[in-house]
């Protein structure tokens, strides 16, 4: 559930969640459905290959303001602990 990411060490944006996704420090992802098809390919298949489990959010919008940030956000990451 995206409320997860309230609670819980995240991070957020393509970059750095790409990097801790390779690292194997990721426990789950979420990503935009409206994001770029390329960023959201990338990404099912990055997670795919790494045994991450990726939820879905409808907006950019809606997931940027779950992470309290004032803009949108293609993609979230939780990190192990």
């Amino acid at each position: 559930m995206i409320d997860e990411l309230k609670s819980n060490s995240k991070l957020i944006g393509l970059k750095q969640s790409t990097r801790a996704i390779e690292d194997g420090q990721v426990s789950k992802a979420f990503a935009a459905l409206d994001s770029a098809p390329e960023i959201l390919k990338k990404l099912v298949i990055l997670c795919e290959n790494n045994g991450v489990e990726i939820e879905y959010v409808e907006t950019m919008a809606q997931l940027g303001e779950v992470c309290e940030i004032d803009v949108g956000a293609s993609i979230a990451v939780i990190t192990k602990s």
